[in-house]
C-alpha cells in the first residue's frame, strides 16, 4: 500500500495532514505529501505527476469537495475524503454529490450531524478524530519555559515592557491563552466577558495570538476596545502575526489555562494541542470541542445558546466560575493538565488515528 496526501494549503489542514502521515509513516507504509491551493490547474498538475497506485487522501473543507475528491476520482486515483464541516449550509447539491459519491470521513460527530441535516446519507459518514504530533506538543521544561518567558518580557527600544512574563510567572500569575486564526470565533470576547466577572484582586493575564489579514485586524481592534470597555485592557497581550511551530508550541507552554468556548468548531485542533502540554481547557457544548474535553477531569465544558448566525454562544456566568476555579487553583490546574496528557496520548497520537485510517481504508478496499 501506498498513500498520497492531498491537503489544502491552510495551517489547520497542513497540520491535521502532516500529524497523520506521520503516523502513516511509522506503520511502515510510503506516504507522500501534496499540499496544494484550491485551484484545479494546481491539483491537476500534481496529480498528474503521481502514480495511479497510490491510494489518495483528501485533507480539506467541504466547500472544496470537487477539486479535492471529484477530479481526483476523474483522473483515476481511489479517493477517501476526510473533510471537515463546522457550520450548517451545505447545499441539497452538495449532499447529492457526496451520496453520489458513496463514502464521506469527517473529524468530529458534530460535522458529521451537520452534513446528515444538509441530506447526506449518515450511513456513508466515518467519523476518525484529528491526530496531533505528540513529539512536538508536549510540555516543556522548566529551563525552556523560563528562556521563552524572557524573550517575550525582552523590552522594546525604548527599553518598555509592557508585561514582564518572567517575573508574573515568578509571582504564579495565571496565563489564559486562547489561538486561532480568528479568535472571536474561538469565544475570545466570551472569555473576555467572563474574566471581566472575577474578583478584581485576583490576578490573571489574558493572551490571544490570531494570523494576520484585514478582517483579523478589525477583529483585534474590535476585542481590544470591548478589553478597555470591560476595564480590564491592562490585562491583555494580543499577538497578530505569522509564526513558527516553535513558537506556537512555547506560546502554548508558558500559559496555564486554555480557554476556548468556540462559536463554531469542525475539530478543535488547538485543544488537543493545549492539553498535550499539560493544560487544562475551558470550552463550550454545541460544536466539536464537546467532543474532545473530558468535563472535570481535562478541563470544563460551559453550556452555549444557539444566536441568529447560528454560532454556539458560551454562557458568560458559567464560563466565569469554571476560570476562576481554574485561575484559582494552582493544583486543580496541575491535576487536569495530567489527565489532559493522558488523554490524548491514548485518542490522538499519530499512531493511534493512523491505524484507524488504515484499517477502515483497508475495510472499503
Amino acid at each position: 500500500m501506498k498513500i498520497a496526501i492531498l491537503v489544502n494549503s491552510i495551517i489547520s489542514f497542513m497540520a491535521q495532514a502532516d500529524a497523520l502521515a506521520k503516523g502513516i509513516k511509522r506503520l511502515d507504509i510510503e506516504t507522500k505529501m501534496l499540499y496544494v491551493d484550491t485551484s484545479e490547474t494546481t491539483i491537476r498538475n500534481e496529480l498528474e505527476n503521481l502514480s495511479k497506485d497510490y491510494i489518495l487522501i483528501s485533507v480539506a473543507n467541504w466547500v472544496d469537495f470537487e477539486n479535492f475528491v471529484m477530479l481526483p476520482t476523474k483522473l483515476g486515483f481511489k479517493t477517501f475524503p476526510w473533510i471537515v464541516n463546522d457550520d450548517y449550509t451545505i447545499t441539497p447539491e452538495f449532499a447529492k454529490k457526496i451520496n453520489d459519491f458513496g463514502l464521506l470521513i469527517t473529524p468530529s460527530e458534530h460535522c458529521k450531524r451537520n452534513f446528515v441535516r444538509g441530506g447526506a446519507n449518515e450511513n456513508i459518514i466515518h467519523v476518525i478524530p484529528e491526530a496531533i504530533d505528540t513529539d512536538l506538543w508536549k510540555p516543556n521544561s522548566e529551563d525552556e519555559k523560563n528562556k521563552f518567558l524572557k524573550l517575550l518580557s525582552d523590552p522594546n527600544p525604548k527599553g518598555q515592557t509592557r508585561f514582564d512574563f518572567f517575573k508574573l510567572k515568578q509571582r504564579e500569575v495565571p496565563i489564559i491563552y486562547i489561538t486561532g486564526g480568528h479568535p472571536t470565533k474561538k469565544g475570545a470576547q466570551e472569555v473576555m466577558k467572563a474574566l471581566a466577572k472575577i474578583d478584581k484582586n485576583i490576578e490573571w493575564i489574558f493572551i490571544l495570538k490570531s494570523w494576520i489579514g484585514t478582517v483579523l485586524y478589525e477583529k483585534a481592534i474590535e476585542e481590544l476596545n470591548l478589553a478597555n470597555e470591560l476595564g480590564i485592557g491592562n490585562r491583555i497581550k494580543y499577538y497578530s502575526m505569522e509564526v513558527s511551530n516553535l513558537f506556537m508550541t512555547n506560546l502554548m507552554n508558558i500559559c496555564d489555562i486554555y480557554a476556548a468556548p468556540s462559536r463554531s468548531e469542525g475539530f478543535g485542533l488547538p485543544l488537543i494541542e493545549a492539553m498535550a502540554c499539560g493544560k487544562p481547557v475551558v470550552t463550550s457544548r454545541g460544536t466539536s470541542t464537546d467532543e474532545t474535553v473530558i468535563h472535570n477531569e481535562t478541563g470544563f465544558k460551559v453550556e452555549a445558546h444557539m444566536n441568529e448566525d447560528k454560532d454556539m454562544i458560551a454562557d458568560v456566568d458559567e464560563l466565569s466560575k469554571y476560570l476562576e476555579k481554574l485561575i484559582t487553583n494552582k493544583d486543580l490546574r496541575k491535576e487536569m493538565g495530567q489527565n489532559a496528557i493522558q488523554h490524548v496520548q491514548k485518542n490522538y497520537s499519530p499512531e493511534t488515528i493512523s491505524t484507524r485510517f488504515i484499517e477502515l481504508i483497508q475495510d472499503l478496499s
